[in-house]
Parts: structure tokens; C-alpha cells; sequence
């Protein structure tokens, strides 16, 4: 009779500590599965946080450019929805790509996005002259014309000065302020 209680303890003990281990392994796998969660959950919250700010950024700038743009060429409500869209676009490609080249500052990278910008900015005229009528297309490049002269005519409009200088790096913007002040 001992000999069966004794027996019967030792298995209970044994199914109690695989009980507890299966138990324990469980709880590991469970908690490893809700960290991968809230780790995906974070990085998600992160990236809307930047998109939505960056969106929201966008969206006021390619307003104030369709408002300047209206200005001068007395811009229909399709041409106005038309120039938002298209200032939103290339807005938006621009906040990418400074994006992807923000941690470099090889000399390769800043030609490359220089070259993107510039491509950019060429599909945006695009999009313009295909909704402008071609007085108000020839209103425009007149006013680009005047810009350019205004802004050292260096082929750029104003906006287009000012990313050039969001995306310089500070060496960049020394070397610019040193060549001012030796033109001067």
C-alpha cells in the first residue's frame, strides 16, 4: 500500500513538473508572440507618424504652390485641383527621396539626387503644360524667367532654391556663404 501512494505521488510529482514546463513554455512562446506584436505595432506607428506628418506637411506646401500659381495665371477650379495633385506628387517624391539619401553624404548620392530632383521637377513642368492653355503656359515660363533672374539665375525657382538648401549638407552651406561673401 506505501509502496503505491509513494508511486502514485512520484508520477503526480513527475505530470506536475511537465505540466508546469509545457505551462512554462507556453507562457514564453505566448509572450514572444504579443513582443513581435508590439514591435510591429511600433515600427507601423512610427511610419504613420512620419507619413502623416510628412503628408500633412505636403499637402499646405502644394496648396500655397497651387495658390501661388493661381496668382499669376488665374487658374480654373479643374486646373486648381490639376496643379494640387501634381504639386502633392512631387512634393511627396521629394520627401522620399531626401528619405533615402538623408544618412549620406557621398558625393555619388548627392549627384544622384540631384539628378532625381531635377527629373522631378521636369515631370511636374510637364504635368503643368498639359493642363495649362498655352497663353497661361507661356505666362508661366515668363514668370520662371523672371524668377531665375531674381534668384541669381541659376535655372531655379525660388521653391526650388530653397530644397536645394533644406537638402545641403552643412559643409555645403558654408562653402555657399564663403563664395557670397567673396562675390561681394
Amino acid at each position: 500500500m506505501k509502496r503505491s501512494i509513494i508511486v502514485l505521488a512520484l508520477v503526480a510529482t513527475s505530470f506536475g513538473a511537465v505540466s508546469a514546463q509545457n505551462n512554462s513554455r507556453g507562457n514564453n512562446e505566448n509572450r514572444q508572440v504579443q513582443q513581435d506584436r508590439d514591435m510591429d505595432r511600433d515600427k507601423t506607428s512610427k511610419q504613420d507618424r512620419v507619413q502623416s506628418n510628412t503628408s500633412g506637411n505636403s499637402q499646405q506646401k502644394a496648396q500655397e504652390m497651387t495658390n501661388k500659381l493661381d496668382e499669376v495665371l488665374s487658374l480654373t477650379a479643374e486646373q486648381r485641383k490639376k496643379a494640387t495633385a501634381a504639386n502633392l506628387r512631387y512634393l511627396d517624391a521629394m520627401e522620399q527621396m531626401k528619405m533615402r539619401y538623408k544618412e549620406s553624404g557621398s558625393e555619388a548620392d548627392k549627384d544622384r539626387m540631384k539628378s532625381e530632383r531635377d527629373q522631378l521637377s521636369r515631370e511636374r513642368m510637364q504635368e503643368y503644360k498639359a493642363f495649362l492653355t498655352p497663353e497661361q503656359w507661356e505666362k508661366f515660363e515668363a514668370k520662371r524667367g523672371e524668377m531665375e533672374k531674381g534668384n541669381g539665375g541659376e535655372g531655379m525657382s525660388k521653391e526650388e532654391k530653397k530644397q536645394k538648401m533644406e537638402s545641403m549638407s552643412p559643409e555645403e552651406k558654408a562653402k555657399m556663404k564663403e563664395k557670397k561673401k567673396g562675390s561681394n
